[in-house]
């Protein structure tokens, strides 16, 4: 059966119609997830900055420690240097020395990881026990024993206070990370939801003026056969009317 004129008009309505209905239900669910999650995107954002911020005070009040602690490290060293002491136990105590500016080197110039750093501070703290022993019976003056427990003491808090540091930064670090992963990922989706809404709001309007503009084809079409029958049956009346005169 051939199909018509008016009859493919309205196929193409029809068709403009529902495609139009389909991306813009596509559309609305776009819109939903964005409003859901555009302030999401925010919020992560700002805590991971924050979290960022905080690991960089944690960054700087380590640095600020591990600088008292190579002051107070000196400190202790200068107090035997004027002892007279066995020659083999002060070149014990100077190797031990050179061992401990090797790691204090390490940590001021190398891009180390936290673990490795808790690595290297541990190793200097064992470092510094065994000099604390070597040097324990050549501590002949009051004074010098004196000072030397209260700068040991001072150094042992700063140790305690900088692993604390050390391992609130870590926690830090790790929140920090997660949190960027997911504002990464949920941005990344927020985005391809945006140049989906776009595309989709361009198609609904799209194939809502082509349905209009087809619509509004098969109006005129019709008003046009209208017309033309209309004429017609004016003819044949016009004609049987003159037939019977």
């Amino acid at each position: 059966m051939e199909i018509t004129r008016d009859e493919l008009m309205g196929l193409l309505v029809e068709k403009h119609r529902l495609l139009a209905s389909l991306f813009e239900k596509e559309l609305d669910a776009m819109k939903n997830f964005l409003q859901k999650n555009e302030s999401e995107v925010e919020e992560l954002r700002k805590k991971r900055d924050t979290l960022n911020t905080l690991s960089r005070e944690l960054r700087e009040k380590r640095e600020h420690l591990h600088s008292e602690m190579r002051g107070l490290r000196r400190q202790f060293f200068s107090l035997f240097e004027s002892e007279e002491r066995l020659e083999k136990e002060m070149g014990k105590t100077a190797d031990i020395q050179k061992e401990i500016e090797r790691y204090e080197w390490k940590l001021q110039t190398e891009a180390v990881t936290l673990e490795k750093e808790r690595e290297y501070l541990a190793h200097i703290k064992d470092l510094m026990d065994e000099i604390e022993r070597l040097n324990a019976e050549y501590r002949k003056k009051p004074e010098i024993e004196k000072e030397a427990k209260r700068v040991a003491e001072e150094l042992g808090k700063k140790t305690v206070e900088a692993d604390s540091i050390h391992t609130r930064l870590l926690e830090v670090r790790k929140e920090a990370d997660e949190t960027h992963e997911m504002y990464v990922k949920l941005a990344n989706a927020v985005g391809r939801a945006k140049r989906r809404a776009e595309w989709l709001s361009h198609m609904v309007e799209r194939h809502q003026e082509a349905a209009d503009y087809w619509e509004s084809r098969l109006r005129m079409e019709k008003e046009k056969n209208g017309g033309a029958e209309e004429k017609k049956g004016e003819e044949k009346s016009a004609d049987g009317g003159g037939g019977s005169g």
